[in-house]
């Protein structure tokens, strides 16, 4: 579930973030690993991000998900950790993490 700010609706696409299933993975598309550089729970797009594509680093703002918040608010999502993110309708200005990723490599 998508982060609702107070006094907002959310969007269709907020609306359709909310559950992540693997039928709603397809129709996203992608999805991409970021490191966690900040999280603010009273923004609209609470997490932020960094990611380093073809040589150049992005820093960007994502919705998230209940896994994500609860994690955060649990003390085991922290700055430096992994996410995996995915682009609603391939819009880079869309991002949603979705699930916190491991480092294995």
């Amino acid at each position: 579930m998508v982060i609702k700010t107070a006094g907002r609706e959310l969007t269709d696409d907020e609306k359709d973030a909310r559950e992540f299933s693997p039928a709603t993975q397809v129709r996203y598309g992608r999805v991409y690993w970021a490191k966690v550089k900040g999280f603010n729970a009273a923004a609209t797009k609470p997490l932020v991000v960094e990611r380093t594509h073809r040589g150049a680093t992005h820093t960007i703002d994502c919705y998230v998900t209940t896994q994500v918040k609860d994690e955060y608010q649990a003390g085991t999502l922290t700055i430096g950790d992994y996410v995996l993110i995915s682009f609603i309708d391939e819009d880079p200005d869309k991002a949603c993490a979705i699930l916190k990723a491991y480092k294995t490599w």
